[in-house]
């Protein structure tokens, strides 16, 4: 039985997926997904070593990338400056909506205490007319009028 070479099998498997117009399978951060690329060939799984390990498949898978605007294999996602400013840009925003959150609690305890001083308010004016109500009464009471009801 001849040994296999795994170089030339996918090769023509890969050309074959190519000529057929079908996208490369990529994850979520927009590399490319080898694992669903020996998937898509159909070869085996353990077949993705070769993509990592041959320099030829290597370039010319990473060539289909570029075209297909995908991160090639072994491209590192993020420069340690680049994962440095998005650390701070997530914490910015988690700060933004930790304020936010603040910011909504804050402004329904001054609604809450709003409504309670308009409420005291109310109170306020209402005893400062029954007040001046019983001494209006008294006055006329001490000026010889008519007694007060009680």
């Amino acid at each position: 039985m001849p040994k296999r070479n795994p170089e030339a099998e996918i090769l023509e498997a890969f050309d074959k997926f190519i000529e057929s117009g079908r996208q490369l399978p990529a994850l979520g951060d927009g590399k490319i997904n080898v694992t669903g690329l020996c998937k898509a060939l159909g070869l085996r799984p353990s077949d993705a070593q070769h993509f990592h390990k041959n320099e030829t498949l290597k370039a010319t898978v990473n060539i289909v990338c570029g075209e297909q605007n995908l991160l090639g294999i072994g491209h590192r996602s993020l420069e340690p400056a680049e994962s440095a400013i998005n650390a701070r840009i997530a914490r910015v925003e988690r700060q933004g909506r930790t304020d936010a959150r603040a910011a909504a609690e804050q402004s329904a305890a001054s609604e809450f205490v709003l409504a309670e001083l308009n409420e005291k308010c109310r109170e306020l004016a209402k005893v400062t007319l029954e007040r001046d109500a019983a001494l209006a009464r008294l006055a006329i009471f001490e000026n010889g009028g008519i007694p007060p009801r009680v």
